[in-house]
């Protein structure tokens, strides 16, 4: 089984390019911060500046075909996710199988 990657980001010399599940979603990406705290490792955040403009153009371009196959990568990943009881008993979380 090959693997997808969920997040990449391409430099393209002065633009870079945001794919999600294999989709390129974000042309005229102007920034980005990749934030995991180390005392909550289960919770990594990805912040993306990007311009909506160009963006809701990419999306508009994506083939109907092309958003079936990024579901299915998708689900691939978070079918690597279960919900588990924390310590205190009373509420749950996701965790990485």
């Amino acid at each position: 089984m090959s693997v997808t990657e969920l997040i990449r980001i391409e430099n393209r010399g002065r633009s870079s390019e945001l794919y999600v599940a294999g989709l390129r979603v974000g042309r005229g990406l102007y920034g980005l911060s990749f934030n995991q705290p180390e005392n909550d490792m289960s919770n990594p955040k990805l912040t993306v500046t990007i311009d909506i403009r160009e963006t809701l153009k990419a999306l508009s371009e994506i083939p109907t075909e092309q958003f079936e196959q990024a579901k299915e990568i998708m689900k691939d990943y978070l079918s690597g996710y279960k919900r588990t009881v924390t310590d205190d008993g009373n509420s749950s979380m996701e965790i990485l199988r």
